[in-house]
């Protein structure tokens, strides 16, 4: 399976040493789905991972965050067209990552972004219930 995660989804599954996000980390870890990105939403994920406030406050060294956005970075994505569907650009350039990359999903907590009307691609599902596809398609529970 191949996925789309927001920025502030990875940054979460970066930070969340247990519950629901720490599971969907395991699964990608131990290679249940694969992880689509872009240049751009690697650079604002390791961007926030490297503030001091965050890094200090999860004791994330610069090597931790490395090895996170290695893991982040399976099947990086460089979209040739961005398509115009939401307000925010960021949101329209997840789209064309998921599309160019032939993505199953868009995950993300993000109401803005799940409520895109009519956009391109694959649909657009909250990490709770991709969660639950990862579980019901028989994955090893964390």
């Amino acid at each position: 399976m191949r996925v789309v995660l927001d920025t502030t989804l990875l940054v979460s599954l970066a930070l969340s040493p247990r519950g629901p996000l720490a599971r969907i980390r395991h699964y990608l870890q131990a290679g249940h789905f694969a992880v689509l990105t872009t240049a751009y939403t690697l650079g604002e994920c390791g961007d926030a991972l490297l503030h001091p406030s965050v890094a200090m406050r999860h004791g994330l060294t610069p090597e931790a965050i490395g090895d996170l956005l290695i893991l982040f970075s399976q099947e990086a994505i460089h979209p040739t067209a961005i398509p115009h569907v939401s307000r925010d650009p960021h949101n329209d350039a997840l789209f064309a990552c998921a599309l160019e990359g032939e993505a199953d999903f868009i995950v993300s907590d993000n109401p803005a972004l799940r409520d895109v009307t009519s956009p391109p691609g694959p649909r657009v599902i909250s990490s709770g219930a991709f969660l639950a596809i990862l579980e019901a398609e028989g994955g090893e529970t964390p």
